[in-house]
């Protein structure tokens, strides 16, 4: 939220719709996008500050794209243990089903209902128990902040959510620079291979069948017989593909990989029916999304309170 790293939002745009995510202090957070990230101070705002509402970069229409893949269960999560998941009133609930350890997150969208709503919701829907994560629009919200800090809410991820409101038709999609070649995943040493450099958890596409989902996408770059590069994707119901895991290897950095490995994941989410694309960005890669004509849409903002998570 689900939301530094790269991609949670989205609170957590993975585990926003189902993936499990807990920890204990002082162990790897991971992000709304599944993946790990350092304890850290939250950052300030990505880029230049959000404009006035009504401005072209937040539209109602472009937050809706931002908050598409959250409105629904990951398809990953067709693979994984299942998890209790509910939609109601603009905020999805979630929670991993005993015995298997899972997500506690609460995700909002728009401006209402309100978060006194939510945090009742909530308990009842937890039973109670008061450890779990709350993801916002925090650009729509302020006035409502001061409600979490009196709950003892914390905020632990900040990041902004961009959206590419057309995709581009595949043969007018940037090519890459000629030395990197990207290919899908399509077997077990391909997935390997993926998880070589991507810093996303394996329980996230935990097998070959979830990595070629019709749904899913992931992707590896090569340069000169090595992979340097991955990105992945998962398409939503509304024809919004969440682009995740955009990650090349320190050596290989400054040379578009980057660029080039997001924009491949356009094309095949494009080839397979989606109409617009979303994803979350750090600090260093807003820019680059931003020229690549993705639109600042929200900004996702996730609270934890309670007495904290146990670990995966």
């Amino acid at each position: 939220m689900l939301l530094g790293c790269v991609a949670l939002p989205r609170a957590y745009a993975d585990a926003k719709r189902g993936i499990g995510r807990r920890q204990a202090p002082g162990l790897l957070r991971y992000n709304g996008r599944g993946e790990p990230c350092a304890p850290r101070r939250p950052p300030a705002r990505c880029g230049q500050q959000p404009q006035a509402e009504g401005s072209v970069t937040l539209t109602d229409s472009l937050r809706q794209i931002a908050y598409a893949p959250m409105r629904h269960p990951s398809p990953l999560s067709r693979y994984r243990p299942p998890v209790r998941w509910e939609l109601r009133a603009g905020a999805v609930f979630m929670a991993g089903i005993p015995p298997q350890a899972g997500p506690r997150l609460v995700c909002l969208f728009g401006a209402t209902p309100s978060l006194a709503w939510a945090l009742a919701e909530a308990e009842r829907f937890y039973g109670g128990e008061d450890a779990y994560e709350l993801c916002i629009d925090a650009d729509l919200r302020g006035a409502e902040l001061p409600l979490l800090a009196q709950r003892g809410f914390a905020l632990t991820e900040q990041e902004p959510g961009l959206v590419l409101p057309h995709l581009p038709a595949p043969d007018a999609i940037p090519a890459a620079p000629p030395e990197l070649q990207i290919a899908p995943v399509q077997d077990q040493a391909g997935l390997d291979t993926f998880f070589s450099i991507t810093s996303t958890p394996r329980f996230i596409v935990p097998s070959v069948a979830a990595a070629t989902d019709p749904e899913v996408a992931l992707l590896v770059g090569w340069v000169d017989g090595q992979p340097v590069a991955t990105a992945r994707l998962s398409l939503s119901p509304d024809g919004v593909a969440d682009i995740m895991g955009v990650v090349t290897i320190e050596a290989a950095r400054r040379r578009g990989y980057g660029t080039a490995m997001t924009w491949a994941a356009v094309a095949v989410a494009a080839r397979r029916g989606a109409t617009a694309a979303t994803l979350t960005a750090t600090a260093m890669g807003y820019p680059v999304y931003r020229k690549m004509g993705f639109l600042h849409a929200c900004t996702f903002q996730t609270y934890e309170t309670g007495a904290g998570n146990a670990a995966e």
